[in-house]
């Protein structure tokens, strides 16, 4: 029937709810579509290994009115899969791939193709490619406008100074969005010789580094144009592995995503910590219009903490008030229960003596979830009302924000065109 249909475009989407094996009329479905080649113009899979197999025999040919290609394994796996060397599609735009190996030589990564999208995800050993290779294929991306490259290892031991000079330099002229995920070296060998005039949105997940120095990143964020001005919150999460700092355009951060999340992968809480007071040190040029700071902490609120002793790591006070330092302007701080302790701390002298130096124009304090704050920050809230800067203590039940704007380093799968 599908043979003898008008020639309209062909869309080929199979986007579960819930992953479940392909039906054997589904599976039949996508192959005698797939036949139609000069036909198809959208692919959205997302199917479980064995399934992507014989999907690769079915495609290892030119789709010449092939626009837009989505393939993503159920369950990210060791393994991966490679895209066939026959496939061809001059007109792709959109090309997001996870656990596939895609070589930075290959056809799809050029002009022609006046790409649009690129993401590769779950990049494996493989499929490396130094930052100099990656930046000679950019090049020749003119149309670029989101890009996304995610590692799911550190850097090959073999020669890995050579592998990270970089000899070639980019613009980007039409890039808003820019998210990266892997290590720290890689990522500084690879962003000074990045211009991105027109980037509104970036994202980086580092890998624990207890070394952490990405200065090239951080000068990148303090001179780039949207970053240096109308981020208004910000945002600390805690989570069990990682920890992430956000800055929002809008002080009303459950409206709309981030502008700039940065983020460590599997570190203890008291090294959470010490990350981001390095981050928010280095960022004080751009956190001057921060007005409503806030602390989430998504592993313990609401459930037991872990027999696990890393999390149970306190934090340093110094660290504390380096996280704290940079917020001059923070008039709303808003912070889960299971962190009063540690900042109610934070607040005081060695002596006992409380701190007034710390978040100057702080008139509001928001504790949300079951405990007694109003203890722990009673002789702060004191010390600011004797010094003229009175604090009002506000205590909810339940937090306000929901997880919002920091989702997993994995890309979603973007709409269709």
């Amino acid at each position: 029937m599908l043979a003898h249909s008008p020639p309209l475009p062909i869309i080929i989407d199979h986007l579960p709810k819930y992953y479940k094996k392909l039906a054997n009329s589904e599976e039949e479905g996508i192959l005698v579509a797939l036949k139609q080649r000069d036909r198809v113009r959208r692919i959205r899979l997302i199917m479980q290994a064995p399934e992507i197999r014989w999907l690769i025999a079915a495609i290892d040919e030119e789709f010449p009115m092939l626009e837009y290609l989505c393939i993503t394994p159920t369950i990210q796996r060791v393994e991966t899969w490679v895209l066939p060397t026959g496939f061809r599609a001059p007109r792709l735009r959109y090309l997001m791939l996870t656990d596939c190996v895609l070589p930075i030589r290959s056809p799809l990564l050029t002009t022609e193709a006046g790409l649009v999208t690129l993401t590769l995800d779950t990049i494996h050993a493989p499929s490396y490619f130094s930052p100099d290779d990656l930046l000679e294929r950019l090049s020749l991306m003119h149309h670029l406008q989101s890009l996304t490259i995610n590692f799911s290892f550190p850097v090959p031991d073999n020669d890995a100074r050579g592998q990270l000079l970089v000899m070639t330099h980019v613009t980007l002229p039409n890039l808003r969005s820019f998210a990266f995920q892997g290590e720290g070296p890689y990522l500084e060998a690879l962003i000074p010789h990045v211009t991105t005039p027109l980037l509104e949105k970036l994202r980086v997940g580092l890998f624990d580094e207890r070394a952490l120095s990405v200065p090239h990143l951080l000068q990148f964020i303090i001179t780039t144009e949207c970053f240096t001005g109308g981020l208004s919150s910000a945002v600390l999460r805690f989570n069990l592995l990682s920890a992430s700092v956000m800055l929002y355009p809008d002080s009303d951060v459950g409206a709309q995503m981030y502008s700039l999340c940065l983020s460590i992968q599997d570190s203890p809480f008291d090294w959470q910590v010490v990350f981001a007071a390095h981050v928010f040190d280095v960022l004080r040029p751009v956190l001057s219009e921060v007005v409503h700071l806030t602390l989430e902490d998504w592993y313990r609120t609401g459930t037991t903490i872990t027999e696990s002793t890393h999390w149970h790591n306190q934090a340093d006070r110094a660290d504390w008030r380096k996280v704290l330092g940079p917020f001059i302007n923070v008039t709303t701080l808003s912070m889960h229960n299971g962190l009063v302790a540690e900042v109610s701390r934070s607040l005081q002298l060695d002596d006992g003596e409380q701190r007034v130096d710390l978040l100057p124009r702080l008139n509001k304090l928001e504790c949300y979830g079951s405990g007694n704050a109003s203890d722990a920050f009673t002789a702060f809230i004191d010390t600011r009302k004797n010094a003229g800067r009175p604090v009002t203590l506000i205590r909810l039940e339940h937090f306000p924000i929901q997880i919002h704007g920091m989702k997993t380093i994995r890309p979603e799968i973007p709409p269709p065109f």
